[in-house]
């Protein structure tokens, strides 16, 4: 599967403190069978830093309806450089199918002209998903997908216990002809989750998606017949 672009879906702020950290990855999956989900935080700036870490919880309660996931140690220290691991850590070792959450990352350094004040210089905001152990990882989500037109929407069953990530642009075709491309609030489907979007006719007779995969890469469009 060929991999278009990569886009980091996090939150970025700077002030004019030059520290920054990154990393290893900005979407991953967290299993249930283990407490060894690590992240790799390294310290790219040329100052002491420090890096809190956490769940998004107001984010992923909106998502989910309840807190999924810890991170230990949710404070580290980084020299110049320097990296760390943090383990992310599902609460529910008995989930029955994939669960979508968010983490933040956050850099503190202390300012220039008062070291005692420090401020965020750098954060990251990520999309994971948290799976059970015994689940069989699926590559393809979107093939288990089941579109229809009922009465002026365009209505998506994900039947499946996996989670579809995909941007939030849908094009109804009817053949190769673009009718109408909608956007939507969402740029996922959950698990047994049935989503209705208004549209202006009937005569499509496809959709086109574009999925996104668990390390936030964007795929190659795909087509699903109506």
């Amino acid at each position: 599967m060929k991999y278009i672009i990569v886009v980091i879906l996090c939150m970025l702020n700077s002030t004019l403190v030059y520290a920054k950290f990154t990393l290893d990855k900005f979407g991953s999956y967290i299993e249930s069978g283990t407490d060894n989900n690590e992240i790799v935080i390294t310290n790219t700036g040329s100052s002491e830093i420090l890096v809190f870490s956490k769940e998004d919880t107001k984010a992923t309660k909106k998502i989910i309806g309840k807190s999924l996931f810890y991170i230990y140690p949710s404070v580290i220290k980084l020299e110049p450089k320097e990296s760390r691991v943090v383990n992310v850590i599902l609460k529910d070792k008995n989930i029955k199918k994939e669960e979508l959450g968010r983490l933040v990352f956050k850099e503190m350094v202390s300012t220039k002209n008062v070291s005692t004040k420090s401020v965020v210089n750098t954060s990251y905001n990520i999309a994971v998903i948290g799976r059970p152990f015994d689940l069989i990882q699926n590559a393809k989500p979107w093939e288990k997908l089941l579109v229809r037109i009922d009465n002026n929407k365009l209505v998506i069953n994900n039947p499946s216990n996996y989670i579809v990530k995909m941007m939030s642009g849908i094009s109804l075709l009817n053949k190769d002809e673009v009718l109408e491309i909608i956007k939507t609030d969402r740029n996922y489907i959950l698990p047994n989750q049935i989503v209705s979007i208004p549209i202006k006719g009937k005569r499509a007779t496809r959709i086109k998606i574009q999925p996104v995969s668990v390390s936030s890469n964007i795929l190659s469009p795909v087509f699903i017949d109506l």
